[in-house]
């Protein structure tokens, strides 16, 4: 008998050309036709399994099932070799549904007629998702550690061999803000690691499929806010018989730390910057008393030199009080200036003989700190003030009141000096004035650019605003 030629058209394979319709199309197991990976035709169970009507799964490429380009391009190269050499192939992968669902899923596929691969293929597709799940649960329980895991203060991660999210303790999905759900639609390392930290992907990974341990002291990962968390990170395969059947990450927050060693850096470059500046300004305070000692001298030639020697001794105090609290203060860069105001108000007053209770001190002074190139002309402004009431407000046995305030605006240091005594004499015009201790008052003002204003009038008030450095 003469043997007869079949010939079927490779583009219109379906369902009806197997000449198996209803077999088929009401199997209960997922079955389906494609060629190039161009789908042909499915029946009524794939559909159900991936949400998607015959119609609009016909004449698409498979790729609208996989979760990933990269995904798509492994089964590829897996399976198309392996039909080359056996005829047929399992292997496993993930789709996505068109509701979004992520599924495990177990793909069979065949050449239709080996001897013509340009039928196509027809592939069997089960669910294997609640089966995966069960074997990840086991993975864990098997290792008799889920407690430590999930109750561990390290952010931990289980993935597979293929570096797929398997699960993730209370701690990581804390840490970096994704969901189980999110962390398994994408593989972790796309969604933690930054752009520019490919190189230190691909190190990690090679290492890992070799087989060897990754220890990062001290990087980054991105959180799904978009910041960069600073870590430690420990990754490990984990093997059973010398097989690896996955790899855990270990992730530390080491958020704290940096900070800590943020602030000591930041403390140790200002106290180098400021110790080396410490010469440099003792030279030039000293230049500053030997200055107003010449001036003194100048003024008292033909008077007693006590008292002048007194007023030198004040101002030469009132910079070495600067120096000590600096020595003592643990911020370096700021002087707490009440403190400094409170001591030079009680140095004063027992200086300059006025310890009893005849002049009340009444001080109205807010924290506020300085820089040191502030505090010295101001420290020195307001001692010359402070000594010139004490000196001449209350002649006799007069008794009175001297205050002092400082407060801060947002671009201004406020200070309010002055007492309730006799007032300045009427001869006396502050801004001419050639005595030095109203020179030292108006030089000082213009070197802190400061702003000035005398008022007479039952008493002498001073109201002085110094600019706030530019930060």
């Amino acid at each position: 008998m003469a043997k007869t030629e079949v010939k079927v058209n490779p583009s219109s394979y379906s369902l009806s050309a197997t000449g198996c319709q209803n077999l088929l199309w009401n199997s209960p197991v997922g079955i389906g036709f494609a060629k190039d990976r161009v789908i042909r035709d499915v029946n009524a169970a794939l559909c159900a399994l991936v949400g998607y009507r015959r119609e609009e799964l016909a004449g698409q490429n498979i790729r609208m099932l996989f979760e990933t380009d990269a995904e798509y391009a492994r089964v590829g190269r897996v399976k198309y070799p392996a039909l080359d050499a056996h005829g047929w192939v399992q292997l496993e992968t993930r789709w996505v549904t068109k509701p979004g669902r992520v599924l495990d899923i177990q793909v069979s596929s065949t050449w239709l007629d080996p001897a013509n691969p340009d039928l196509g293929i027809a592939f069997m597709v089960q669910d294997v998702s609640e089966r995966k799940r069960a074997e990840r649960a086991l993975l864990i329980q098997s290792a008799r550690w889920y407690e430590l895991f999930e109750d561990s203060p390290e952010g931990i991660v289980l993935l597979d061999t293929d570096f797929r999210y398997i699960i993730g303790n209370t701690e990581f999905t804390r840490m970096f803000g994704y969901s189980d759900e999110e962390l398994r639609s994408v593989p972790p390392y796309q969604l933690l690691f930054a752009p520019d930290q490919r190189q230190e992907v691909d190190e990690a990974l090679a290492t890992l499929k070799a087989g060897g341990v990754v220890r990062i002291p001290k990087t980054t990962r991105r959180a799904k806010d978009g910041r960069a968390i600073p870590v430690s990170v420990l990754s490990k395969p984990i093997r059973i018989d010398e097989s690896s059947i996955g790899m855990y990450s270990i992730y530390r927050d080491i958020s704290e730390q940096v900070a800590t060693e943020d602030e000591l850096r930041r403390s140790l470059r200002d106290k180098e910057v400021l110790l080396k500046e410490v010469h440099h300004r003792v030279k030039n305070n000293l230049n500053i008393i030997s200055s107003l000692l010449s001036l003194q001298k100048n003024e008292s030639a033909s008077c007693n030199l006590d008292e002048p020697l007194e007023l030198a001794r004040s101002r030469v105090h009132s910079m070495a009080m600067i120096h000590d609290l600096l020595y003592r203060s643990t911020d370096l860069g700021e002087l707490p200036f009440r403190q400094y105001l409170e001591d030079l108000a009680s140095y004063l007053r027992s200086t300059f003989g006025t310890s009893t209770n005849r002049i009340d001190f009444v001080l109205n002074l807010e924290e506020v700190g300085l820089d040191i190139d502030t505090a010295v002309p101001c420290g020195l402004l307001l001692n010359e003030i402070i000594v010139n009431s004490l000196k001449h407000a209350f002649p006799g046995n007069r008794h009175g009141t001297l205050f002092l305030g400082l407060s801060t605006t947002r671009e201004h240091y406020v200070v309010n000096v002055g007492d309730d005594g006799v007032g300045m004499p009427d001869s006396v015009d502050f801004h001419t004035a050639r005595t030095m201790g109203l020179e030292l008052i108006r030089g000082l003002s213009s070197q802190l650019n400061a702003e000035l204003v005398y008022e007479r009038g039952n008493g002498t008030r001073y109201t002085i605003r110094i600019p706030k450095p530019r930060r």
